[in-house]
């Protein structure tokens, strides 16, 4: 049970990363 919800934490936190450099790279290419 426990190594499920550390595979979901896990999970997230790429989620999360991947969501923050989509938007960095569609502020960049707004400014451009």
């Amino acid at each position: 049970m426990m190594t499920v919800l550390l595979n979901l934490e896990a999970i997230a936190q790429v989620l999360l990363t991947n969501i923050s450099s989509l938007q960095v790279l569609s502020l960049l290419l707004i400014t451009q």
